[in-house]
C-alpha cells in the first residue's frame, strides 16, 4: 500500500511539473520581417523608398557597413532622399563623397514589435 501511494504522488508531481513547464503558446512567428524597400543611386544623392504598408521606426541605415544615419521613422510609401555625407562613421566621421556605396542596410521596429532588415549590393 505505501509502495502504490509513492508511485501515486510520484505520477501527480511528474504531471504537476509538466503543466508547469510545458510552453502554454504557439511558437512565436518570425521575429525578423524582410522589408520591401526601394533604394537608388543618384548622382549626388540616395533615394530610399518605404514600399510596405507599415512605417519604419527608429531606422537604422547603413552604407557599406560602416557609415550610419540612426533614429527617424519611414512612413509608409514615401521616398527619401539621403545624401552620402548625412552618413557618419562610428567615429564621427562623414562618408566621403568619393567613396561609392557598395552595400545598403536598413535595421528598424516595427509598430507590432518585430524588427524589419533589408539589404542591397549595388
Amino acid at each position: 500500500m505505501k509502495k502504490l501511494r509513492t508511485i501515486i504522488w510520484t505520477v501527480i508531481i511528474l504531471i504537476i511539473g509538466y503543466l508547469i513547464l510545458k510552453p502554454d503558446h504557439e511558437p512565436e512567428e518570425e521575429q525578423i520581417v524582410h522589408l520591401k524597400a526601394e533604394i537608388a543611386l543618384k548622382d549626388d544623392h540616395i533615394e530610399v523608398r518605404n514600399l510596405d504598408d507599415f512605417d519604419y521606426l527608429n531606422t537604422r541605415l547603413t552604407i557599406n557597413e560602416y557609415y550610419r544615419l540612426n533614429g527617424f521613422n519611414m512612413a509608409s510609401g514615401e521616398q527619401y532622399r539621403l545624401w552620402q555625407t548625412e552618413f557618419a562613421h562610428a567615429n564621427k566621421q562623414r562618408m566621403p563623397l568619393g567613396q561609392k556605396p557598395v552595400l545598403f542596410t536598413i535595421w528598424c521596429d516595427l509598430p507590432d514589435g518585430r524588427k524589419g532588415y533589408f539589404t542591397q549590393r549595388f
